[in-house]
């Protein structure tokens, strides 16, 4: 965690520090080198003949959905901050469709920690955030972000998804500073609004 000189709101009242957590770029490296395996691993298999039409485009869909997780993690190894929070809102950079822009704290109505599960097993975890007008946040952002975001949205998932695979802080940690500058000024920002 990095601590950057306090700011003021407008109305004269001290802010608390802005809060940088950081990328864990041995974890992120560790993430880039699993999708090159996983992308050699479909190359090498769809060299072999095929009879089903469904395990052909299974392995091509495996081949395209690693190769291009393995590039979204190698570009990632470049922003060394997962997340910065600050008294105005927070800087989400954990994915490449991750906007990067101010997502102010008046915006935000819920934040939870939620686990992503594989056959019943706990894989990693995620912070959910649910915004007050999601619609708005998706139309905001570049076409291809939209095509990727809607069906999440559509099929019930929170417009904003920060995975903390590759974060230097423990989960709860995380989760826990969130809810903490999101309730210290969320009215705050509001009223200021007003």
């Amino acid at each position: 965690i990095d601590n950057k000189p306090s700011d003021t709101f407008s109305d004269g009242q001290y802010s608390m520090p802005p809060l940088t957590i950081r990328r864990n770029r041995y974890r992120t490296a560790l993430m880039v080198i699993l999708s090159v395996l996983m992308t050699v691993g479909f190359l090498h298999i769809l060299k072999r003949p095929h009879t089903y039409t469904f395990t052909l485009a299974f392995e091509m869909f495996g081949l395209l959905f690693f190769g291009l997780m393995g590039i979204g993690w190698l570009c990632q190894l470049k922003r060394p901050a997962v997340l910065i929070l600050t008294s105005e809102g927070f800087y989400d950079y954990s994915t490449t469709l991750a906007t990067g822009s101010l997502i102010p704290w008046a915006h935000v109505q819920h934040i939870r920690l939620e686990p992503v599960k594989v056959h019943f097993l706990t894989a990693c975890w995620n912070i959910s955030i649910t915004l007050t007008d999601e619609n708005d946040f998706i139309r905001m952002q570049t076409p291809w972000k939209r095509l990727l975001l809607r069906p999440g949205y559509w099929l019930g998932y929170s417009a904003i998804i920060i995975p903390l695979i590759d974060a230097a802080l423990p989960r709860q940690e995380i989760a826990q500073a969130m809810q903490h500058y999101h309730h210290t000024y969320h009215t705050t920002q509001n009223r200021l609004n007003t």
